[in-house]
């Protein structure tokens, strides 16, 4: 910095930190400690009949011996910037079936199926639908 007039700039990834406003840089680390906190108490369960995944919902282990069954995602709005893994993890013929709310879609289609053991889905909601990541 060789003008006294410039003034600290910093990008952390898609972030652009501009030091003019202290607000930034604070609301910048109150996200990233809400992320933090958010992450150490989500549940990572195993189901064994249908399911509606919960907001605390993080790791859902699907294991279907006993028969087909549907696991069905809440709505986007109520989920917006989390992610959720779903894993069938037995060796049957049976498939588990992830299932948007309602009529919103997994990557425009309405379910997907996890048929084999160890197939998972790992998504994230935009506030409108679901992605695979």
């Amino acid at each position: 910095m060789g003008n006294v007039n410039e003034i600290p700039y910093m990008s952390t990834g898609n972030l652009a930190l501009d030091y003019r406003n202290i607000a930034d840089p604070l609301n910048h680390m109150i996200r990233e400690l809400q992320w933090m906190l958010y992450n150490m108490y989500r549940n990572n369960l195993t189901k064994t009949t249908t399911y509606t995944v919960q907001k605390s919902d993080r790791v859902i282990l699907c294991d279907a011996t006993g028969g087909v069954f549907t696991v069905t995602l809440p709505p986007a709005q109520d989920m917006w910037n989390k992610d959720i893994v779903i894993k069938k993890i037995d060796v049957s013929a049976n498939a588990v079936t992830v299932d948007g709310d309602g009529a919103e879609t997994i990557e425009g289609s309405s379910t997907q199926s996890l048929a084999s053991q160890y197939d998972a889905i790992h998504i994230i909601s935009n506030g409108t639908a679901w992605y695979k990541i």
